[in-house]
């Protein structure tokens, strides 16, 4: 699929191109053609199927993608001709990312020679300090503009590129949305502000370097409609009619190019589905963008490269095997399907884990895959990573049971949806038709009269308000009398402790929602 936008729109370009550029040539002008090619949302999907046959790797592979930058790049000219951007969410999720906390795909980075790295939300997930370990290892330019880490390492907003005759200046910026998906005291060490301000304090020194073309690389998608307030494109666009072309990510939407305002869009596909490739003809003289051309190049059918492939065996052979690590084997058939804390089975036994290792005697937690577990099959460490593929962290707050009523009635606004979290550890008669929690009992043995508190424990996504979903849990949960704490725990690590410890794992899931539609 390929798409065409000029610049400036004007209708005998888009109809005669090869006489525009010979008229152009003959009142001198100097015309350079660059190729941009860009990834995103990789998730350090290096290899693709790793695990066990039948796990799913969304039919990617960056080695596929190896062959095809390393023929495009190629065909281009070589690095003189061609930009290489990778927009962000590159180290973390996939075992291979969690087994080594993101060094592998750094190593992927390296060798293919990226001209710039964008850091998306996920490259915190294993801690601040390790994200800045990776970046000290990270060969590549690293431009993101509106975040600074916990020691003060902050990152230019742009650089220029020289590419033959052209100037290319190329934006950097994460999502402002940061502080609502980390929490903890390893995830939590940075300052973020909106991609809006930050661009608007660069772009007066940017426009003074006088580039041929500029290029917002972000980690924000477009989204028709956003009221979370987590992705800018559309504002960027407008406010910002300088930048020619903005390259996105964190959705996992493909476009293959949108015209936005008068800004041009392009998001390739994620999990290394697809590469983005960007065909631009600049006007040196006049310092602007004459047209843009531009596509998704699948990886289907295209085989890994074996160059890129011989500098990450090493790191592939030791995934497969970490990743047939006998975990558990249940007797029964484990599902995610169904409504967390009704009758869905992996939500009941996630939540007993966190129960357990805890002490929290209630817990709100939903599924995080649609990946289940068979009877007899052998959960392995490939298949814990699938049903957990987050690095979460684990929380307790002390709340009251008034907090309990607003968390659920909040909770219930996303039933059916997978951001909803479901409870564990307390009964709750709901009216189904209202919303509303009309009576909390506790279980025998759990005696609580309503001036009194309980420890509820969360996944820190989730306390960090679960992408600005969850503002009433987020306010109660950070009051002070609330004591929230981290356990430092990561519920992966929590689950696979439970199940090797706890005979009982697979007991059936407990019905602690009543009256809420889905049956008494």
């Amino acid at each position: 699929m390929k798409s065409y936008f000029s610049r400036q729109k004007a209708n005998w370009y888009l109809t005669c191109l090869s006489f525009s550029v010979v008229f152009i040539s003959s009142v001198q002008a100097e015309i350079v053609t660059l190729t941009i090619l860009q990834t995103t949302d990789i998730h350090s999907n290096i290899a693709g199927n790793i695990g066990r046959e039948g796990d799913t790797d969304h039919g990617g592979s960056w080695l596929k993608l190896a062959s095809i930058i390393k023929r495009e790049r190629h065909n281009s000219g070589g690095n003189q001709g061609c930009l290489l951007i990778d927009c962000g969410d590159t180290i973390q999720g996939s075992y291979t990312g969690a087994l080594f906390q993101g060094e592998a795909a750094v190593v992927v980075l390296n060798r293919l020679d990226y001209d710039a790295w964008i850091l998306g939300n996920h490259e915190l997930d294993f801690g601040v300090g390790r994200l800045i370990e990776l970046t000290r290892m990270c060969r590549v330019p690293i431009i993101s503009g509106n975040l600074v880490l916990a020691d003060s390492t902050g990152f230019p907003g742009y650089r220029i590129y020289e590419r033959g005759e052209a100037r290319i200046a190329v934006l950097g910026m994460n999502s402002a949305g940061l502080n609502s998906w980390l929490w903890g005291i390893d995830r939590a060490d940075f300052k973020v502000v909106s991609a809006e301000l930050a661009i608007e304090r660069i772009m007066p020194e940017l426009l003074r370097q006088k580039p041929d073309m500029i290029v917002a690389a972000l980690h924000q998608g477009y989204a028709e409609s956003d009221k979370r307030g987590i992705n800018e494109i559309k504002t960027l666009a407008y406010k910002f009619p300088q930048i020619d072309l903005i390259l996105g990510g964190h959705t996992h939407r493909e476009f293959a190019g949108k015209l936005v305002g008068n800004t041009w869009y392009v998001q390739a596909g994620s999990h290394a589905t697809s590469l983005g490739k960007i065909t631009a003809t600049l006007d040196t003289d006049k310092h602007r963008v004459m047209g843009i051309k531009s596509q998704l190049i699948p990886v289907s059918d295209v085989l890994p490269n074996p160059d890129t492939m011989a500098h990450v065996s090493d790191w592939i052979e030791r995934s497969k095997s970490s990743a047939k690590q006998q975990v558990f084997t249940p007797t029964t058939d484990i599902s995610s399907v169904g409504f967390p804390g009704k009758d869905c089975h992996i939500s009941e036994i996630i939540c007993r884990a966190i129960s357990w290792k805890t002490k929290a005697p209630v817990v709100f937690h939903g599924t995080l895959s649609e990946y289940s577990w068979a009877k007899d099959s052998v959960v392995d460490e490939q298949a814990l990573f699938n049903t957990i593929p987050y690095e979460n962290g684990v929380g307790v707050a002390t709340l009251t049971l008034m907090d309990l009523r607003l968390l659920i009635e909040e909770q219930l606004k996303y039933a059916g949806k997978r951001s909803f979290n479901g409870i564990y550890g307390v009964y709750a008669e709901i009216d189904k038709e209202n919303k509303k929690v009309v009576s909390l009992r506790f279980p025998p043995g759990l005696d609580v009269v309503p001036d009194n508190s309980i420890q509820v424990a969360f996944n820190s996504y989730v306390i960090a308000g679960g992408g600005r979903r969850f503002p009433v849990l987020k306010k109660l949960v950070n009051r002070a009398g609330a004591n929230l704490q981290d356990t430092r725990l990561n519920t992966r690590d929590v689950l696979r402790d439970f199940l090797a410890n706890n005979s009982d794992a697979a007991l059936p899931p407990v019905s602690w929602f009543r009256e809420v539609g889905l049956g008494k």
